[in-house]
């Protein structure tokens, strides 16, 4: 299993590999000159408290909850795979020297995010996106006296399924022994 920490690694990697290339893609959708968006100066997966100035602008993969766990599958070795369903925050840290610049630098980054949240082959064949979750959430703008900078966020909030394989139990695992608090044959705990 991979854990939130795996499903945060692995976004994470994704979104800095790929979300450059969807800030070009804008770039020649909105006529504007190359590199003229600013790219990820960092991509954590996990939160941070303090951004450097060179730290924006940032995303940031916080794992929210575990939604759902369900049985797929049930190995002969007694291995079983689990549906995994995780609820992931994006937060997207931009920085200008005004508003005006902060803001467009902040909803420019979360468009080309959003877009490579909805690419079908982002997580590979063992993980997908619900499109159907997407939230996307923006905060107030505010003036950051330490950076002496214009700072705005926002998150893009999604829903990522993954495939799990739970290890059997090892040599010793016998199928035909069932633990005493559960009956297989009525699928109803016994107590």
């Amino acid at each position: 299993m991979i854990g939130p920490e795996g499903v945060a690694q692995l976004l994470a990697t994704r979104l800095a590999e790929a979300v450059p290339a969807r800030l070009t893609d804008l770039e020649l959708r909105l006529d504007l000159p190359a590199n003229s968006l600013p790219r990820p100066s960092l991509v954590l997966p996990r939160d941070t408290f303090d951004l450097a100035l060179n730290d924006y602008p940032a995303l940031l993969v916080i794992p929210q909850e575990v939604r759902s766990m369900a049985r797929s599958d049930v190995g002969d070795d007694g291995g079983e795979t689990f549906r995994v369903r995780y609820a992931v925050r994006v937060y997207i840290w931009a920085r200008g020297e005004h508003e005006q610049d902060a803001d467009l630098c902040r909803k420019r980054l979360t468009l080309a995010a959003r877009e490579v949240l909805l690419d079908r082959s982002l997580l590979g064949p063992d993980g997908a996106i619900d499109p159907t979750t997407l939230i996307e959430s923006y905060s107030d703008i505010a003036v950051d006296e330490k950076l002496a900078a214009t700072v705005a966020a926002s998150y893009l909030g999604v829903d990522l399924v993954f495939e799990e394989d739970l290890a059997g139990p090892g040599p010793n695992y016998r199928a035909d022994i069932i633990h005493p608090a559960y009956d297989l044959a009525f699928d109803v705990p016994l107590s």
